[in-house]
Order: C-alpha cells, then structure tokens, then sequence
C-alpha cells in the first residue's frame, strides 16, 4: 500500500496541472523520439542502397572473371609472355 501511494505521489509530481512546463516537456519528449526514429531510418535507407551498389560491384567482378576463365578453357586466350 505504502509503494502504490509513493508511487501515484510520484506521478502526480510528474503530471502537474499546474505546471504547464510538464505537458511542454513531453511534447518536446516525443518531437525528439520522432526526429531520432526518422533519422534511423534514413541511416538504414542508405546503408542498404550503399550495399546494393557494392553488390552490384562485385557481380559484376565475379561475371568477368567467369567469363575469362571460360575463355581461358576453350583456348581463346593465350597467357601473356610476361606470366611464364
């Protein structure tokens, strides 16, 4: 009984209506948490278009390399004098 009465003196301390700062603050409060999950986000966006063009880099890579080794099978590509 004793812990619940503390607590609603705690929240009526927090919540005043007389105190129009309170209702300021957690305005303020949620502004804050809006800016930093829009802020997140944005940070995620481009993280990931960041990747996908990397990703593109390496597929890129990758299919030229297949394609000389492919070349390099069939006997179309003679290995330079300098690499014996």
């Amino acid at each position: 009984m004793a812990r619940a009465q503390i607590k609603v003196q705690q929240s009526v301390q927090d919540v005043s209506a007389m105190d129009p700062t309170s209702e300021l603050r957690r305005f303020e409060d949620r502004v804050r948490h809006e800016e930093a999950l829009a802020q997140g986000m944005e940070e995620v966006a481009g993280d990931s278009i960041d990747a996908q063009f990397a990703q593109l880099t390496v597929d890129e890579d990758e299919h030229e390399v297949e394609g000389r080794l492919a070349r390099l099978k069939l006997g179309r590509e003679q290995p330079s004098p300098s690499a014996r």
